[in-house]
């Protein structure tokens, strides 16, 4: 009886430290486990992780310092450990130096370098002196609460920013800064230059911006 009730507690140990691994904000998650998880793809985004490369899979667990590269016909969506979604289009590179949402101070660092980016922010910035940053070759992002896109999808050599629905995203850079505040309002930047004044876009515009990233199958060519 007594060796019974000694594997129950195992078992009931065992699941109760998988489900705790796998709870959005939980320690275990934090400490070690993993900083978010891969929620859907098309085609084959690939990691690269240490010294080594692989295409990942629905499932697949992201680590702190992970380097996510899409294909031309690739997508990507990762769902962080508060709930935040990162989608990444085609031809992206993203890479991710800090995410941590731990007190005091939660801090959040990636850089983007190329392609198309979707950021829907869910609990991270409600924590007190949160930060979360994305830093690009142009400009530095900034970001409280928001659903925005970034990329170049218009223009070579140039960043465009567009915030999709509320919340407050900030473009810094050497020559100046601008606060996107209003939902299809967004700036451009150019090398050598600050961002514009943040502007409506048209509605034209903005599918374009969300069709990069769309999850839905790609026609095939």
């Amino acid at each position: 009886m007594v060796m019974r009730m000694h594997w129950v507690l195992i078992v009931l140990l065992s699941a109760l430290v998988t489900a705790c691994s796998s709870m959005p904000g939980s320690g275990l998650f934090r400490s070690g486990h993993g900083i978010g998880v891969v929620e859907a793809t098309i085609g084959e985004p690939r990691f690269f992780r240490g010294d080594g490369q692989f295409t990942v899979e629905t499932g697949v667990t992201v680590q702190v310092q992970d380097s996510v590269i899409t294909g031309p016909n690739d997508r990507i969506r990762l769902r962080m450990i508060d709930g935040t979604r990162i989608t990444l289009g085609g031809g992206s590179e993203f890479v991710f130096h800090v995410y941590s949402f731990v007190q005091p101070s939660p801090i959040a660092r990636m850089s983007f370098s190329q392609g198309t980016l979707r950021i829907d922010i869910d609990r991270f910035t409600e924590r007190q002196g949160a930060r979360f940053e994305v830093a690009t070759p142009l400009a530095d992002i900034r970001v409280r609460g928001a659903d925005f896109w970034a990329g170049g999808l218009f223009k070579d050599n140039q960043l465009d920013l567009v915030l999709l629905g509320e919340g407050v995203v900030t473009v810094t850079n050497g020559y100046g800064n601008v606060e996107i505040v209003e939902a299809t309002h967004g700036t451009t930047v150019n090398f050598g230059a600050a961002p514009i004044n943040p502007e409506p876009w048209p509605p034209e515009e903005i599918e374009d911006v969300t069709a990069s990233i769309s999850m839905r199958e790609l026609p095939s060519e």
